[in-house]
């Protein structure tokens, strides 16, 4: 999708409640500009700049979306764009500058974008800092979530013709393929969707576990209306008597196994960790299985994580954890409960922080 196709849908979707969040977002910012011959010209010059620019790709809506550019709907999508972008408060020579570095499709620093560690929106949008209708567009754009796309995601696919809407959640970008899009906006993203998630025999393994250790649970007390976390494993497997820990071991490594259905083998590590009380390396340990038992179930080239919490914020690529210790972060995770009867919760939030030291691979 392209910044011409944005209003496109408005006729075709004329009650969709993203179509009237968007219009709300943009049009808001439009002002009243005056209607003198004047005004008119700079208008259609700037019309017939965006049209140069090119529809770009509208896959799931269209088959050909080329064929669009004279299309009644995009040419009343670039007459309401036009005045929105004349109405900036920018200066018209960084109106200018910001089309034209459009039209050559400059405005995002795909390389930057896709190199290892955490790069700021002035590290992807070239003129960020020093154009201020670059600023303002992008400012404005990244608070959209559009279509199926979400805040930052929806910002790089208007801006580049070669990124694209690829999916739910996903972007392709020419030359290097599908990767899979996490937004941190509220909260931090899980490695866990329709397709990753534990097996059809993880509640039989959680249940049986809380059934034999049901009394050491109870005395413990470690068990919460969420789960039992990490911890509160490593307490329990202190407490039980001699004779019960071989049993806690095989127990949870079943339970373990259902959770990283694609690397099975990973949990034997974690179950080490805590039955050592060793809670940083267990989460650790935890944290990079459930990375690499996400990336096994996708064909995505890769990860972009987009943190809208931070400002500026900031957007991290990477395809493997030695990736992510190639520049310079590591994975930190939340609370995170193996045993649980929600699956959700066996996969924790997870964040990325700049770190001196790496994780296991």
């Amino acid at each position: 999708m392209k910044i011409n196709e944005i209003f496109i849908f408005e006729e075709e979707m004329p009650d969709s409640p993203d179509v009237e969040k968007l219009k709300a977002t943009l049009a808001s910012k439009i002002k009243e500009l005056p209607t003198d011959e004047k005004t008119q010209q700079v208008l259609r010059e700037i019309e017939e700049l965006l049209a140069s620019i090119g529809a770009g790709s509208r896959s799931e809506m269209v088959k050909n979306s080329l064929q669009l550019i004279n299309d009644a709907e995009v040419n009343k999508a670039q007459k309401l764009l036009a005045k929105y972008l004349m109405s900036l408060d920018a200066d018209p020579k960084s109106k200018q500058a910001m089309l034209e570095a459009w039209k050559k499709d400059e405005l995002v620093n795909i390389d930057k974008l896709l190199s290892p560690g955490s790069h700021t929106i002035n590290d992807i949008i070239n003129g960020y800092e020093s154009n201020p209708a670059i600023k303002e567009m992008t400012d404005d754009l990244s608070q959209v979530a559009f279509l199926g796309q979400g805040k930052g995601e929806f910002l790089l696919s208007v801006y580049s013709k070669k990124i694209s809407k690829a999916g739910k959640g996903d972007l392709n970008i020419a030359g290097v393929g599908s990767v899979e899009v996490k937004t941190n906006d509220v909260g931090a993203g899980r490695f866990y969707d329709q397709q990753v998630r534990p097996s059809t025999d993880y509640q039989g393994a959680v249940n049986e576990f809380r059934k034999f250790f049901a009394k050491e649970i109870e005395e413990q007390k470690v068990a919460t209306s969420t789960g039992i976390s990490l911890s509160g494993l490593s307490k329990l497997h202190s407490a039980l008597p001699v004779d019960k820990k071989d049993d806690f071991k095989s127990l949870l490594l079943a339970v373990l196994q259902n959770i990283l259905t694609a690397v099975p083998d990973a949990a034997s590590a974690i179950v080490d960790s805590i039955v050592m009380g060793n809670e940083n390396q267990a989460k650790q340990r935890y944290a990079v299985a459930n990375l690499n038992n996400y990336m096994a179930q996708k064909d995505d080239a890769g990860i972009l994580m987009i943190d809208l919490s931070k400002e500026p914020f900031t957007f991290i690529f990477f395809t493997d954890n030695k990736s992510l210790n190639a520049g310079g972060i590591r994975l930190h995770v939340s609370t995170a409960y193996p045993v649980t009867n929600d699956p959700r919760n066996a996969y924790p939030q997870t964040k990325l922080q700049t770190t001196s030291q790496g994780q296991e691979q």
